[in-house]
């Protein structure tokens, strides 16, 4: 008999998908398989019995090409790291009948080992998000051109067996957007695996001649830590993140400067222009990764990158004021500190995949922010800051997650390592 199969997944917002179709882990998945028939008077079958087999089911594919390609050259992993069943007894009158038969997962977050035929050690490995990009091409020593496509994707599936083993009908299958969540923060990473990617502080040495001609001479420096995550999936609220900044000013003593006057006097109050960026590098192998990867790792044989610009906020104006000394140098000289902080909220139209690492893909986030001081024109400084986006379950969002600090502890091991 051949069995008609149509897969339908809610569109409310709850437990599974949401108003988009999105799966969050950690949840559940429930949903509905349309089952029918244009045989309606078989006896035979209205007495007979079947199987429905409904799967959820992840599949990575990344493979790495030359381009143009003029021939063949390529290597590539392809493997299905999920595969959960349900089967459910149905029968021939029902299915007659036509009939709305539901089903139910529990979403995980992490499986143990996402390949089997290369397994990382006796600790689960996360999830990966669903995700589909092109990376950015690599110009190799041969003068051609490779790149390499990543393609993470879930779904579900339904088919219906008979008695004998042998498939009614066509097999049904519906795609699912995943994002795995963390209903923690995660650790921060450690920057100095990471030292030519991100820059915590920058220093400038200033000149300044008052109407005597008189020289004053300064250092400015910035600094600033990983801020807390970027929190998605709360209904009806902008994702954002504090940047604690810190301004330190050190007075470089002249000749014409008197001690009490360098060690008394604080800075005066200072205004900077600021932009902020979100930028987002994603890598993609076909080879194991036994650490997180580093851009400069990146080979066009086996590990290959993707950069994106994911967003700008619009300039706006920080003032540095309430000097506070923090260290005194020497007799003639304090350092003086002043604190505020930057807010970036994320003013995107998409969503973008959550920070992630699992064996064969990752991606990482980095807050470019750029402030020139407004009295001098000419004086920049630039950091590079590490952002987690992470996602929360919309059904069991914690209004906690957005004053939760991240932990102080630094050098955390990565998710995954040799």
């Amino acid at each position: 008999m051949p069995v008609t199969l149509r897969i339908l997944l809610p569109t409310l917002t709850g437990l599974g998908p949401d108003t988009t179709g999105r799966v969050f882990g950690g949840s559940a998945l429930d949903g509905y398989v349309a089952v029918s028939t244009s045989w309606k008077e078989d006896l035979a079958v209205e007495n007979d019995a079947y199987l429905l087999e409904v799967i959820f089911e992840g599949e990575l594919s990344n493979v790495i090409s030359l381009v143009p390609a003029a021939v063949v050259l390529q290597r590539q992993k392809r493997l299905r790291f999920l595969r959960v069943t349900q089967t459910i007894l149905v029968s021939g009158a029902s299915i007659q009948q036509g009939s709305l038969i539901p089903f139910h997962f529990d979403i995980p977050n992490n499986v143990y080992g996402l390949d089997r035929d290369f397994y990382l050690g006796d600790r689960e490995e996360t999830l990966p998000p669903s995700l589909s990009l092109i990376s950015d091409h690599v110009h190799t020593k041969n003068d051609m051109f490779v790149r390499g496509v990543c393609d993470i994707s879930y779904r579900v599936r339904a088919r219906m067996i008979t008695r004998a083993g042998q498939y009614a009908g066509e097999a049904s299958s519906h795609p699912v957007t995943f994002i795995p969540t963390n209903p923690s923060p995660l650790p921060p990473l450690c920057i100095t695996d990471f030292g030519s990617e991100y820059a915590l502080a920058a220093l400038q040495k200033m000149d300044v001649f008052n109407f005597l001609q008189l020289q004053n001479s300064f250092e400015l420096s910035i600094h600033t830590d990983e801020p807390s995550p970027l929190v998605f999936g709360r209904q009806k609220k902008t994702p954002f993140t504090t940047v604690r900044l810190r301004l330190r000013y050190r007075h470089t003593p002249t000749a014409q400067d008197s001690a009490h006057a360098v060690s008394r006097s604080p800075p005066p109050e200072m205004f900077f222009s600021v932009q902020s960026t979100l930028h987002a590098a994603t890598f993609l192998s076909v080879a194991p990764q036994m650490s997180l990867p580093k851009q400069g790792d990146v080979e066009a044989s086996t590990l290959l990158m993707k950069k994106t610009t994911v967003c700008e906020s619009r300039a706006r104006t920080l003032r540095f004021s309430g000097w506070k000394p923090v260290d005194q140098l020497d007799s003639n000289n304090y350092q003086w500190e002043s604190n505020t902080a930057l807010i970036f909220a994320y003013e995107g139209a998409d969503l973008p995949a959550p920070t992630f690492a699992c064996t064969y893909a990752s991606r990482r986030y980095a807050l470019s922010i750029q402030l020139r001081l407004e009295s001098h024109r000419g004086t920049k400084f630039r950091l590079r800051v590490p952002v987690q986006i992470t996602y929360c379950d919309p059904s069991a969002a914690s209004p906690e997650l957005a004053t939760v600090e991240i932990p102080e502890t630094r050098c955390m091991p990565p998710i995954y390592t040799e």
